[in-house]
């Protein structure tokens, strides 16, 4: 069975009412071709509106983030059960900048997880090795390291309905690009992990990359066998550039 191909936009704490009319004109009319989804991942405040507005079967919604709660006196927290109630199909879990920022945990993360599937949403959960890992050369124990520990946690049969996002933080907003060769190996070995516990889940689990990804890179990194699409950041807020990586996923698409 052939891997999905996911184009997933991140928006973080960005986006006014203009961009979202915006956006939602681009992929009302963006042609996306079969076995690909393109989920986009704005603001809260932003997500009902998206969906409400959106006329194009290929496009998901999701969340960037969810409370480890369910209902009650938590304020300010959005649980799964509300963003799936919006028609939210897809939620954030893990980025680098919730385990940085608001310390999130491996603990914390699997409740997240649980309940996402739980409530119908799939999680794209992230993992990605800071510079100093990946100068000392041990990004491969570190990646490991964060796949065994949520495992442990959530067993493997919940990976059956995620996806997983591979984000080099040393790559993102620095300068520094990982090249196709450091991808795909890092993507490899991330499978071959899954592989020790599944390889049913292993071989059909989706890996995307979101290591700065852009209309520049999109289309190289599409040709990667272990790579199965990109967390977009910044470019997934600029519509040539987030069309730009559609249509290089379009374009893969149709080679295969």
């Amino acid at each position: 069975m052939k891997r999905e191909m996911i184009i997933a936009g991140n928006w973080k704490s960005n986006g006014t009412l203009a961009l979202r009319a915006e956006i939602n004109n681009l992929l009302n009319d963006t042609n996306i071709e079969q076995g690909i989804t393109v989920v986009v991942c704005p603001p809260v405040t932003l997500l009902e509106g998206m969906i409400s507005d959106n006329k194009n079967p290929s496009i998901s919604f999701g969340g960037q983030n969810l409370a480890e709660y369910g209902q009650g006196a938590y304020t300010g927290e959005v649980h799964a059960q509300m963003l799936r109630d919006i028609g939210a199909n897809y939620v954030i879990i893990g980025h680098s900048e919730r385990r940085e920022y608001f310390s999130e945990k491996a603990e914390i993360l699997a409740i997240k997880m649980l309940k996402a599937i739980d409530a119908g949403l799939k999680p794209i959960f992230c993992i990605g090795e800071p510079e100093s890992i990946r100068e000392n050369g041990e990004q491969n124990q570190y990646i490991e390291s964060q796949i065994e520990e949520i495992i442990a946690i959530t067993g493997i049969d919940v990976w059956a309905e995620s996806i997983l996002a591979y984000e080099p933080i040393w790559a993102i907003g620095t300068g520094k690009t990982a090249s196709l060769d450091q991808v795909q190996e890092m993507h490899a070995h991330i499978r071959d992990t899954f592989s020790k516990h599944s390889d049913t889940i292993a071989a059909l689990l989706p890996i995307l990359y979101g290591g700065s990804v852009n209309q520049n890179n999109a289309a190289q990194l599409f040709t990667a066998v272990d790579v199965d699409g990109a967390l977009i950041g910044g470019a997934s807020l600029k519509q040539d550039q987030f069309a730009a990586i559609i249509s290089a996923a379009n374009a893969e698409a149709n080679s295969n």
